[in-house]
């Protein structure tokens, strides 16, 4: 006869009632361990929307990009930058800093966010420790509420290394004030 009460064959029922509590505790247990090991990863790259102004009707406005991206050398960047409310209309996007010699392309989406693509075509890499990659230039709507400010956050964001392996990367929201 087992001296572990859970595994005891005569008291029958009572044990069961007694381990099963333990036993799915101990599941739900390695479940949670789970779940965070592979939701709780940090990012390899933070992408930070910077602020920007504009009075509604403007154009030419900027806002900066600044990565942090301290152990890994990128070789491309994507992401849909959207404004809350959809006042702002991207018109281009500027690559400098140490991305300089990269190209930035854009374009509006459907839905009012701002694809940017950051990519070298002479298979340069952005550095560690970048710093401020690109500037997007806005133009707002002239029914953008005046004295009012609109978060500015990012969707679909894609980074990857100097080998072309995705990196995972997490983006800081922005602001942009009418």
């Amino acid at each position: 006869m087992s001296d572990n009460p859970c595994m005891a064959q005569s008291q029958g029922e009572r044990v069961k009632k007694k381990c099963m509590p333990l036993l799915l505790a101990g599941i739900e247990l390695c479940i949670l361990l789970a779940v965070c090991l592979v939701s709780c990863r940090q990012a390899d790259v933070t992408l930070t929307i910077g602020s920007g102004t504009g009075a509604p009707g403007s154009e030419n406005n900027m806002v900066a990009i600044t990565i942090d991206n301290p152990a890994h050398a990128i070789q491309g960047i994507q992401a849909d930058i959207c404004d809350e409310g959809n006042h702002l209309q991207g018109v281009a996007c500027e690559p400098v800093g140490s991305a300089s010699d990269f190209t930035c392309a854009h374009n509006e989406l459907s839905d009012g966010c701002f694809r940017i693509i950051l990519l070298s075509l002479a298979g340069n890499v952005i550095p560690e420790d970048a710093g401020h990659i690109i500037n997007v230039i806005y133009n707002v709507s002239a029914s953008a509420p005046e004295g009012r400010c609109a978060d500015l956050t990012a969707q679909e964001i894609k980074v990857s290394d100097e080998e072309t392996y995705p990196l995972a990367a997490a983006m800081q929201k922005g602001s942009f004030c009418f």
